[in-house]
């Protein structure tokens, strides 16, 4: 295994630190050219949805020498090292914090490439080559000096393959979430549509409340206590979550099957809303409110979703000053929801919940394989694992 100095072994580095135009903002456009940033990097994607746009001959000027698909895009500074591939031939702007990459062929693969950056030892060398105290950031000649350990170059093509097929069925997972959520909101609107009834949230729920300060403990002991970063996109991720004392937990505070969860502070994160799926162990932290309806009165499935529905009204619901702004309980009970009416809920209850299912499965499954990748690329970068082997465990798992 050789060490390649990453400044010698590319054909193309893009970097407009200092060199895109400072009126950046006046040349945007609603449609047009999509314009990558640093904040649209993550996971390893770059989440295009929310870019903003320029027109085709600013973007021309800003860049001369095109991304093109396979090119790697790593961010430079907040924040560092944070790593996508190009993922199409349309035109794209580089924003100021990200490098865009391209090996030289025959020395080293673009593929290659986007997963080292993300190894640990990796990563230490561009967090110990940046500079910086408020803001830490690593500049293009230090970035040209990292060392990538690397096979010969047949090898690195045949690694990338092997772990690009776990994130194309990643991906593929993804877009299956993403199709079968639209899917289930879209069921509960046609249903709304046809009949409803209106109800305060209040009068249809058994408990509306806030979750308590937990007393954090060791990762695996306890109770998982998820927190508002643990709520985007109208789904409960585990990942920021931590643990909590068990015995500092009250029993009505313990997670439900169908509870819906609501960011209750904070500028920027309140108002966002989250059904309860998962089958573990959970209560949440004193900036989210559980809201568990009560089944005698309502479908819990077909009420989350409208919960769900309302999740732009609920933003703006939040009270008091910037940066201390808060959802009151009281609000969130007198606030008017439409709801299917009682004789539709069973069916539409039944698909849902199957779409449901499907989401939970699907995430669940590309935590599994990114779990595998991550377990494969150290060891077939050092050569202590054949990429015959990765791929036999590879096609086990596709």
């Amino acid at each position: 295994m050789s060490l390649l100095v990453l400044g010698d072994s590319l054909e193309v580095l893009i970097d407009h630190r200092g060199k895109t135009p400072k009126k950046l903002g006046s040349d945007f456009v609603p449609e047009g050219v999509p314009v990558a940033s640093a904040l649209l990097v993550n996971d390893g994607i770059l989440n295009l949805g929310e870019a903003r746009h320029v027109s085709e001959e600013t973007a021309a000027k800003w860049m001369p020498v095109p991304v093109r698909k396979g090119d790697v895009l790593l961010t430079s500074e907040a924040p560092l090292g944070r790593v996508a591939r190009v993922a199409t031939d349309e035109p794209l702007v580089l924003g100021q914090r990200l490098f865009g990459l391209r090996g030289k062929p025959g020395v080293l693969d673009s593929g290659y490439l986007y997963y080292a950056l993300q190894t640990a030892p990796v990563q230490a060398e561009l967090t110990g080559r940046a500079t910086g105290t408020t803001v830490v950031g690593i500049r293009q000649a230090s970035l040209r000096e990292v060392r990538i350990p690397a096979p010969e170059f047949n090898t690195q093509v045949a690694i990338s393959e092997v772990l690009g097929a776990l994130d194309d069925k990643i991906a593929a997972n993804r877009r299956l979430a993403r199709i079968s959520e639209s899917l289930a909101a879209e069921l509960f609107r046609e249903a709304v549509a046809v009949s409803h009834s209106e109800s305060k949230l209040g009068d249809v729920s058994e408990m509306v409340i806030r979750g308590s300060a937990p007393k954090y403990v060791e990762d695996g002991n306890g109770v998982l206590v998820l927190n508002q970063k643990c709520i985007r996109d109208t789904r409960v991720d585990l990942g920021p979550a931590r643990w909590t004392e068990a015995s500092k937990v009250k029993s009505d505070r313990l997670l439900k099957s169908n509870d819906v969860l609501v960011n209750s502070t904070g500028a920027g994160t309140l108002g966002r809303v989250g059904r309860w799926v998962h089958n573990v162990q959970a209560t949440v932290d004193s900036h989210v409110t559980i809201v568990r309806f009560d089944s005698m009165k309502i479908d819990p499935v077909c009420a989350g979703f409208a919960l769900l529905q309302a999740q732009s009204i609920i933003e703006m619901m939040g009270e008091g000053s910037t940066g201390q702004t808060e959802l009151s309980r009281e609000h969130l009970r007198n606030m008017n929801l439409r709801f299917v009416d009682r004789g539709h809920e069973p069916e539409l209850s039944g698909r849902l919940t199957e779409l449901s299912d499907l989401v939970r499965h699907s995430l669940a499954e590309c935590e599994t394989l990114a779990s595998i990748r991550d377990t494969l690329l150290p060891r077939l970068m050092s050569g202590e694992l054949r990429v015959r082997d990765a791929e036999e465990v590879v096609s086990n798992a596709v």
